[in-house]
């Protein structure tokens, strides 16, 4: 197949932006949505209050294996939906870089 010409590959990126855009704002509703703003303010008081918190007995900035772990656990997110969840907690964009970046 002979090589895609500019007006194809712009219309291509155009709509790669616009689901992007969509994807972003249903994601944006459903953080911003009423069940999740409860579990969310649940989650809050019960930091508060002391009823959620890191042991004790665990120095998470001191011990390799815990990082790795936590690391490991983030790294485990496809690097599109971890993007999209941060734009919603931190209310920004992320400006895209490369493709690999949504993949």
């Amino acid at each position: 197949p002979a090589a895609p010409t500019n007006e194809e590959m712009s219309l291509r990126a155009y709509t790669a932006k616009c689901r992007l855009n969509r994807l972003r704002r249903a994601a944006c509703r459903l953080f911003t949505s009423e069940g999740i703003v409860k579990v969310i303010q649940k989650l809050e008081v019960a930091i508060e209050a002391k009823h959620l918190v890191v042991r004790k007995d665990r120095y998470l900035w001191k011990d390799i294996g815990e990082r790795q772990k936590i690391l490991k656990w983030l790294l485990s997110y496809n690097p599109l939906w971890l993007r999209i969840g941060l734009e919603c907690v931190f209310g920004e964009l992320i400006p895209l870089e490369s493709n690999s970046d949504v993949i």
